[in-house]
Protein backbone atom coordinates (compact mmCIF):
# COMPACT_ATOMS: atom_id res chain seq x y z
CA UNK A 1 0.00 0.00 0.00
CA UNK A 2 1.41 3.50 -0.54
CA UNK A 3 1.80 6.05 1.49
CA UNK A 4 -0.54 8.19 -0.19
CA UNK A 5 -3.64 5.18 0.16
CA UNK A 6 -2.41 4.47 3.50
CA UNK A 7 -2.95 8.37 4.33
CA UNK A 8 -6.22 8.06 2.36
CA UNK A 9 -7.76 5.40 4.53
CA UNK A 10 -6.44 6.72 7.94
CA UNK A 11 -8.41 9.91 6.69
CA UNK A 12 -11.66 7.86 6.06
CA UNK A 13 -11.32 5.88 9.16
CA UNK A 14 -11.85 9.12 11.29
CA UNK A 15 -14.38 10.74 9.39
CA UNK A 16 -16.41 7.87 9.47
CA UNK A 17 -19.75 8.73 11.71
CA UNK A 18 -19.22 5.33 13.24
CA UNK A 19 -16.12 6.16 14.67
CA UNK A 20 -16.92 9.35 15.87
CA UNK A 21 -19.88 8.00 17.11
CA UNK A 22 -17.82 5.64 19.40
CA UNK A 23 -15.99 8.74 20.44
CA UNK A 24 -18.76 10.55 21.39
CA UNK A 25 -20.12 7.98 24.07
CA UNK A 26 -16.84 8.49 25.54
CA UNK A 27 -17.46 11.75 26.54
CA UNK A 28 -19.54 12.88 29.90
CA UNK A 29 -22.86 13.55 28.26
CA UNK A 30 -25.39 15.80 28.96
CA UNK A 31 -27.42 13.55 30.86
CA UNK A 32 -28.47 9.78 31.88
CA UNK A 33 -31.79 8.35 31.26
CA UNK A 34 -32.10 6.83 35.10
CA UNK A 35 -35.25 5.19 34.31
CA UNK A 36 -36.97 4.95 30.71
CA UNK A 37 -40.53 3.19 29.91
CA UNK A 38 -42.82 3.29 26.64
CA UNK A 39 -44.09 6.89 27.14
CA UNK A 40 -41.65 8.59 29.98
CA UNK A 41 -38.21 8.96 31.43
CA UNK A 42 -36.56 10.51 34.00
CA UNK A 43 -33.42 12.35 32.74
CA UNK A 44 -30.64 12.97 35.15
CA UNK A 45 -28.22 15.68 34.38
CA UNK A 46 -24.65 15.34 34.58
CA UNK A 47 -23.23 17.01 38.02
CA UNK A 48 -21.39 19.56 35.85
CA UNK A 49 -23.96 20.90 34.08
CA UNK A 50 -26.46 21.07 37.06
CA UNK A 51 -24.21 22.77 39.32
CA UNK A 52 -23.66 25.40 36.11
CA UNK A 53 -27.41 25.68 35.72
CA UNK A 54 -27.66 26.34 39.88
CA UNK A 55 -24.61 28.81 39.87
CA UNK A 56 -26.82 30.68 37.17
CA UNK A 57 -29.86 30.61 38.62
CA UNK A 58 -31.86 28.79 36.03
CA UNK A 59 -32.48 25.86 39.06
CA UNK A 60 -33.21 26.07 42.55
CA UNK A 61 -30.29 25.56 44.79
CA UNK A 62 -30.74 21.69 46.06
CA UNK A 63 -32.72 20.39 42.85
CA UNK A 64 -32.15 16.88 42.31
CA UNK A 65 -31.50 17.02 38.32
CA UNK A 66 -34.62 14.78 37.30
CA UNK A 67 -36.81 15.84 35.09
CA UNK A 68 -39.50 13.93 33.25
CA UNK A 69 -39.62 13.94 29.58
CA UNK A 70 -42.15 11.93 27.24
CA UNK A 71 -40.66 9.77 25.03
CA UNK A 72 -40.87 7.41 22.14
CA UNK A 73 -38.80 5.09 20.43
CA UNK A 74 -37.22 5.57 17.32
CA UNK A 75 -35.00 2.97 15.18
CA UNK A 76 -31.28 4.03 15.96
CA UNK A 77 -30.41 5.93 12.46
CA UNK A 78 -26.34 4.66 12.94
CA UNK A 79 -27.19 0.89 13.17
CA UNK A 80 -30.19 1.12 11.22
CA UNK A 81 -32.24 -0.67 13.62
CA UNK A 82 -29.83 -4.03 13.32
CA UNK A 83 -28.19 -3.20 16.14
CA UNK A 84 -24.65 -3.62 14.95
CA UNK A 85 -22.67 -2.16 12.42
CA UNK A 86 -19.44 -3.35 10.38
CA UNK A 87 -15.95 -2.49 12.29
CA UNK A 88 -15.57 0.68 10.54
CA UNK A 89 -11.61 -0.33 10.42
CA UNK A 90 -12.77 -2.62 7.82
CA UNK A 91 -14.84 -0.81 5.28
CA UNK A 92 -14.62 2.99 6.07
CA UNK A 93 -12.44 3.58 3.27
CA UNK A 94 -15.05 1.86 0.97
CA UNK A 95 -15.12 -1.54 -0.37
CA UNK A 96 -15.07 -2.40 -4.02
CA UNK A 97 -16.36 -5.77 -6.50
CA UNK A 98 -12.25 -6.08 -6.55
CA UNK A 99 -11.50 -6.32 -2.99
CA UNK A 100 -14.22 -9.54 -2.71
CA UNK A 101 -13.35 -10.87 -5.92
CA UNK A 102 -9.62 -11.34 -4.62
CA UNK A 103 -10.65 -12.85 -1.58
CA UNK A 104 -14.25 -15.11 -1.62
CA UNK A 105 -13.57 -15.78 1.86
CA UNK A 106 -13.28 -11.97 2.85
CA UNK A 107 -16.34 -11.50 1.13
CA UNK A 108 -18.22 -14.28 3.19
CA UNK A 109 -17.27 -13.08 5.90
CA UNK A 110 -18.13 -9.41 5.78
CA UNK A 111 -21.89 -10.86 4.45
CA UNK A 112 -22.22 -13.13 7.11
CA UNK A 113 -21.64 -10.63 9.92
CA UNK A 114 -17.76 -11.56 10.89
CA UNK A 115 -16.66 -7.83 11.39
CA UNK A 116 -19.76 -6.87 13.06
CA UNK A 117 -19.38 -5.16 16.55
CA UNK A 118 -22.34 -3.53 18.63
CA UNK A 119 -23.94 -0.27 17.26
CA UNK A 120 -21.91 2.52 19.83
CA UNK A 121 -25.26 5.16 19.45
CA UNK A 122 -27.80 2.02 20.66
CA UNK A 123 -25.97 -0.51 22.94
CA UNK A 124 -26.79 -3.21 20.34
CA UNK A 125 -30.95 -2.29 21.20
CA UNK A 126 -31.65 -1.38 17.95
CA UNK A 127 -33.95 1.06 19.08
CA UNK A 128 -32.56 4.99 20.63
CA UNK A 129 -35.21 6.57 23.24
CA UNK A 130 -36.33 10.27 21.56
CA UNK A 131 -37.29 13.08 23.89
CA UNK A 132 -38.70 16.32 22.64
CA UNK A 133 -36.94 18.47 24.98
CA UNK A 134 -38.28 21.84 24.38
CA UNK A 135 -41.40 20.61 25.32
CA UNK A 136 -40.08 19.27 28.47
CA UNK A 137 -37.68 21.14 29.77
CA UNK A 138 -37.37 24.46 30.73
CA UNK A 139 -35.55 26.66 27.81
CA UNK A 140 -31.98 27.63 30.00
CA UNK A 141 -32.23 23.78 30.57
CA UNK A 142 -32.77 23.04 26.88
CA UNK A 143 -30.03 25.61 26.07
CA UNK A 144 -27.21 24.33 28.40
CA UNK A 145 -27.92 20.42 27.12
CA UNK A 146 -27.71 21.32 23.27
CA UNK A 147 -24.07 23.53 24.37
CA UNK A 148 -22.82 20.37 25.86
CA UNK A 149 -23.60 18.31 23.16
CA UNK A 150 -22.87 20.51 20.76
CA UNK A 151 -19.63 21.16 22.33
CA UNK A 152 -18.61 17.45 22.37
CA UNK A 153 -19.71 17.14 18.54
CA UNK A 154 -17.27 20.21 18.02
CA UNK A 155 -14.56 18.60 20.39
CA UNK A 156 -15.22 15.05 18.60
CA UNK A 157 -14.81 15.89 15.32
CA UNK A 158 -11.58 18.21 15.53
CA UNK A 159 -9.68 15.39 17.61
CA UNK A 160 -10.71 12.91 14.63
CA UNK A 161 -9.95 15.53 12.02
CA UNK A 162 -6.41 16.22 13.83
CA UNK A 163 -5.96 11.97 13.77
CA UNK A 164 -7.08 12.35 10.05
CA UNK A 165 -4.19 14.42 9.06
CA UNK A 166 -1.21 12.92 11.31
CA UNK A 167 -1.68 14.83 14.88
Amino acid sequence: MSYRDAMLEEHNYWMDGRTQAAMRASHAQAYDVKDSGPHSAILVLNEDLLAELIDEGHLSDGHSGEFTVQTHFEVCGNCRGSGKTVNPSIDASGLTSEDFAEDPDFRDDYFGGTYDIVCAECSGHRVVAAFDLERDLPGPVVKAIRFWEDSIAESVYTEAYERAHGA
